[in-house]
């Protein structure tokens, strides 16, 4: 930890240093504010099972023209569930995009006509076999909004209780933990626990609820 620490204070007196040789004075652009783009032709390149990518020709507020890629996804719930015993519940799951194990709330992508309550309540009992508690919407993030559409809306339910056996489903593996906060926080200050969306929820549930998780 310690070397990566070095590395990093290495890594940006080296930028900076090269981006003020870049130049000074001047007006960021950034300063500026937001430049709505109108899109000008959109071009589907892929369409799969849940994701399309597409290619939007733009133009900017300065009339300056280019072309964005961009990953359509029909949005997502996430849900941060305690028990009635005080555990939060975390899914365990082989992550293919990064090569890994990832340590997540419950989520998953919502279904064509479902609102992200009925998601939200569906995906919680399939991935771990709890229902019930009371329900608290947190917000909406973007995971990546620079080039991936995907919304996720983020929900808390307290006392949660079993409610039955989850679907077996051959292509979702997951293991369910039980976690207390401090688990969590050392989780978190390992690294061990880096999904985003749940990251988010944690976040937003001890500042907007008061829960002392983070």
């Amino acid at each position: 930890m310690h070397e990566r620490e070095a590395q990093t204070r290495q890594g940006i007196e080296e930028a900076k240093s090269r981006t003020a040789e870049a130049g000074e004075g001047g007006v960021h652009p950034a300063s500026e504010g937001a430049c709505p783009e109108i899109t000008l032709e959109r071009r589907e390149m892929y369409a799969g099972k849940i994701v399309r990518v597409v290619l939007d020709q733009i133009e900017n507020c300065r009339g300056h023209r280019s072309t964005r890629e961009i990953v359509v996804h029909p949005g997502a719930v996430a849900v941060l569930a305690r028990t009635e015993e005080g555990k939060f519940l975390f899914v365990r799951q082989y992550r293919k995009p990064v090569e890994r194990d990832l340590l997540e709330i419950p989520a998953g992508k919502r279904e064509e006509g479902e609102t992200p309550e009925v998601t939200a309540v569906r995906e919680l009992r399939e991935e771990t076999g709890y229902g019930g508690g009371t329900w608290t919407y947190l917000g909406k993030i973007y995971t990546s909004p620079g080039m991936l559409s995907e919304g996720i809306d983020l929900y808390f339910t307290d006392a949660v209780h079993p409610v039955g056996v989850t679907p077996d489903d051959p292509d979702e593996i997951l293991r369910v933990e039980h976690l207390d906060a401090e688990e969590i926080r050392r989780a978190v200050l390992r690294g061990e626990l880096v999904d985003a969306k749940s990251l988010a929820a944690l976040a937003l549930a001890s500042q907007k609820l008061g829960l002392d998780i983070l």
